[in-house]
């Protein structure tokens, strides 16, 4: 994928709060979605370790996104509710109903959480109104 610029963790600030929910993210260009039978995201991660843990096959399937902020790859395994959420951004969805969707899937859904986490770790490229 190209390189971009990722966007600073603090962008949202800089919108009226009552606008944040019109507010629609890209994900870097490089951000994809795993959605695997098989506990992928921890195969992945116990194969980068020196003395990887066992992986419990049997454990079932897992959620994942896949990005590359700069040279590093990163691997977040995630819930239902915030694969859902990153979908409906990387449709290019508002804030709003990327978090009405993401409730839905799943009820405890946390999005101020999800999205500091995601901010944080640098998954976005622009964070724009319409």
């Amino acid at each position: 994928a190209a390189d971009a610029a990722p966007l600073a963790p603090e962008a949202l600030l800089g919108f009226p709060e009552t606008r944040i929910g019109e507010v629609r993210l890209t994900p870097l260009p490089s951000l994809r979605f795993v959605a695997s039978d098989y506990p992928a995201a921890a195969i992945w991660h116990a194969n980068q370790a020196d003395d990887p843990p066992p992986v419990d096959l049997g454990a079932g399937g897992e959620k994942a996104v896949v990005w590359r902020p700069g040279d590093a790859v990163r691997i977040r395994t995630v819930g239902a509710g915030a694969f859902t959420f990153l979908m409906a951004l990387a449709m290019d969805e508002p804030l709003a109903n990327a978090w009405a969707g993401a409730s839905a899937v799943d009820p405890g859904f946390e999005i101020v959480s999800e999205l500091q986490a995601l901010l944080a770790a640098r998954a976005f490229t622009e964070a724009r109104l319409p």
